[in-house]
């Protein structure tokens, strides 16, 4: 029999989708008839694959030989298989969605506990094609892919062979399986496909196959166990939630920053007020704490279309009306706000918020601003510098006697409140092109962060390795150990060609980058994700690549004029698909020497515990507390 077609090119993949329907999987007294599967397009064919723009550890195996199957890992508990198809290197592969159980139905029932039977579709089948505009290709074969339960772990070899007496019968049970995939790197490889065999291996308990069954990969014996149906994690089905907490201490800390626009929606031309943009921020930091995320960061704008002028009076709103978000800013001007102020500012945050407050500095990308308070553009390096050592200062020091080049000089100075528990507020440097910001933070040990969302992953590799390696450098630790944060943008639906659709007139007339290169060419150059969660979750997870174990990621989601009730979408899907799995993923890659994300109780343990830092009123004639002049 000539199976050539797996090895057909990946162009053609939809067709090996279609020629894949009907095929049978059999194991453990249970037989499944395939009636669905999808199909993605190889490398640079394709933007709804994972495998999309290359080899990486985690897409490696969609580059073997035809035929090969794997099970993989997906949302932290589903395990899910793949085909692999196409030419050598294409990367092209075929997701074995669906199956009506055509023999063994009861045994595969039990198998699969509570979940509830579903309707399989077409009798004939159904073929998706992702990535290329969704339809349906509906056809008939009757050929079957048998595997032998006494075989090898995994499955066995499966054998190709005819079906006998299912041509024309409606399907009676169906397995519905995810529908975007993502393969682990560690591949469990099942099968390998040669001219007269096909080597399969589906999660047994998820196929109702059977239970749990030891597969052999490239990485050596693991145990794999059974999958819930994707419907009922998705909808919360059986009284549980899809959301996923936030995770005190966790490695990784995820949230959200907003810019703050005020941008005309230019699908329907309205323009959102001050007033509604402001309160439409707040919002947005209200759900992220719903949903699970860590951090909620405001811009600081004095400008327009933007509305953030004064972050400190919008997160202490934010804090009276949260209990765990984390409230930041991206970012903090260093170079126009008096030092002073920002220590004062900060610190009464960090009393109202009870500790809940980081901050970063950046020098803003806005040259008329700088005239505005004072400040010259061309000085924006030496504002930086000046200005963080003393706030740096104010907030270690008492009484600050400061003498510098950009301000008045100050003389017994005491800043107040002071710091929460006597810990000031942890920092982050954010730049997106100045290594000499990189240098700063390394030079004190604090975070910096990139925000990489304008610029390709090689500037930012260079950016982080260069703090990275300062950091060691100055002795605060191996470069490893680096407190590390990263910007992205990202716009998602369940279907990735929906998401593109959607997004593409916000993306070309946003105030940025607007009316500038296309959207296909700004997201193979930045971090700029439009489509499905796994999308998001495969890219993100690829900035480990090149950044290594980092400890912040805040996503952008509100910008461009996205009315308020789709910004809201964006977070559900945040919050329910995308972040619980990278927790997971990240933490399963952290070495253990690698630190976790930092808050006011990380530094509080590490300062040995805190201390009521109050400061109390000197006489003026005799130098004295009032307490000791009596």
């Amino acid at each position: 029999m000539d199976h050539s077609w797996l090895r057909a090119p990946a162009a053609h993949v939809a067709e090996t989708a279609r020629t894949l329907l009907g095929w049978e999987v059999a194991a453990n007294g249970v037989r499944i008839r395939l009636t669905e599967v999808e199909a993605y397009a190889g490398t640079g064919v394709d933007p709804a694959s994972h495998a999309h723009r290359g080899p990486t550890p985690r897409t490696t195996v969609m580059f073997g030989p035809a035929g090969h199957a794997y099970t993989y890992f997906v949302f932290g508990m589903h395990w899910c298989l793949n085909v692999v198809c196409g030419g050598a290197g294409e990367a092209a592969a075929v997701l074995l969605r669906a199956g009506e159980v055509v023999e063994g139905v009861d045994l595969a029932r039990k198998r699969r506990g509570e979940v509830a039977d579903r309707d399989p579709g077409p009798a004939g089948g159904r073929a998706r094609r992702r990535g290329v505009g969704e339809r349906h290709l509906h056809g008939r074969r009757d050929r079957a892919v048998t595997a032998d339960a006494t075989g090898p772990p995994g499955g066995g070899v499966g054998r190709l062979g005819r079906s006998a007496g299912r041509r024309g019968r409606r399907a009676r049970r169906a397995l519905a399986l995810l529908d975007h995939r993502r393969p682990h790197g560690q591949s469990v490889p099942a099968a390998r496909a040669t001219a007269t065999s096909l080597r399969a291996a589906p999660r047994p308990s998820a196929l109702g196959l059977g239970d749990e069954t030891d597969v052999t990969g490239d990485t050596g014996v693991r145990r794999a166990r059974g999958i819930v149906d994707s419907s009922n994690m998705l909808s919360g089905a059986s009284g549980t939630t899809a959301r996923v907490g936030r995770h005190e201490g966790a490695v990784m800390q995820f949230g959200v920053f907003t810019v703050g626009d005020v941008t005309v929606d230019p699908t329907n031309g309205r323009e959102p007020t001050e007033a509604e943009r402001i309160k439409a921020m707040v919002t947005i930091a209200l759900k992220a704490e719903e949903v699970g995320l860590d951090v909620f960061a405001t811009g600081e704008h004095h400008n327009p279309p933007f509305v953030p002028s004064s972050p400190t009076t919008m997160l202490g709103w934010i804090a009276a009306r949260t209990e765990r978000l984390l409230l930041s800013t991206a970012t903090t001007l260093i170079t126009t706000n008096d030092p002073v102020k920002i220590a004062e500012d900060y610190a009464m945050l960090q009393h109202l918020a009870d500790g809940r407050v980081d901050l970063m500095m950046g020098r803003g990308n806005t040259g008329p601003v700088y005239p505005w308070f004072g400040q010259d553009i061309r000085n924006g390096i030496p504002l930086a510098i000046e200005n963080y050592d003393l706030l740096r200062r104010l907030w270690r020091e008492d009484v600050v006697d400061w003498k510098g080049r950009f301000r008045t000089p100050l003389q017994s100075f005491t800043s107040t409140p002071r710091p929460l528990d006597g810990v000031p507020p942890f920092v982050w440097h954010g730049s997106i092109r100045s290594p000499e910001i990189a240098e700063q933070a390394a030079y004190y040990g604090d975070g910096f962060f990139a925000n990489h969302i304008f610029w390709p992953a090689e500037h930012t590799r260079r950016m982080v390795g260069l703090y990275r390696q300062r950091f060691e450098h100055y002795g605060h630790g191996s470069a490893d150990q680096a407190i590390v944060g990263l910007g992205g943008q990202v716009f998602m639906r369940r279907n990735s060609q929906d998401a593109v659709r959607e997004f593409r007139p916000y993306f070309d007339n946003a105030p940025v980058y607007g009316h500038g290169p296309s959207l296909e060419e700004f997201t193979a150059q930045t971090p700029l994700t439009v489509g499905s969660p796994q999308q998001v979750i495969d890219r993100t997870l690829g900035f480990r690549d090149y950044v290594g174990d980092y400890q912040r990621q805040l996503f952008l989601v509100d910008h461009a004029g996205l009315p308020l009730k789709t910004v809201l979408e964006q977070l559900d899907l945040l919050g329910e698909e995308v972040v619980p799995v990278l927790r997971k993923e990240f933490e399963s890659l952290r070495p253990a020497h690698v630190p976790l994300a930092p808050t006011h109780a990380s530094l509080l343990a590490a300062a040995g515990g805190g201390s009521d830092s109050t400061v109390h009123a000197v006489d003026d004639v005799t130098g004295r507390a009032p307490e000791a002049a009596r």
